[in-house]
């Protein structure tokens, strides 16, 4: 299976892999943050996207089974927060 059919296959492994060296560098660079949050909350409210991506990108169904509601938190704050991914 050639690199375009294994991301169309698995696309939220390959979306994940997309997703955590830029959060990471968000998080490691970041200097703005909500409105509404001091900075160190914004960082771990990107702390736990990045933690849900990582172990997406793991694709080992036992550990995303295992860290479910972990992974769904981490996947409703991408989503909550998403207009706000820059810096």
């Amino acid at each position: 299976m050639n690199k375009d059919d294994l991301e169309w296959a698995s696309f939220y492994v390959a979306h994940a892999e997309w997703c955590v060296p830029r959060l990471l560098k968000l998080y490691e660079r970041s200097t703005t943050r909500p409105k509404n949050m001091t900075l160190s909350e914004w960082k771990a409210m990107i702390r736990k996207m990045l933690y849900a991506f990582v172990q997406i990108a793991a694709d080992d169904e036992d550990e995303i089974v295992e860290h479910r509601t972990e992974i769904q938190e981490g996947l409703r704050l991408f989503t909550k927060w998403y207009f706000d991914l820059w810096n």
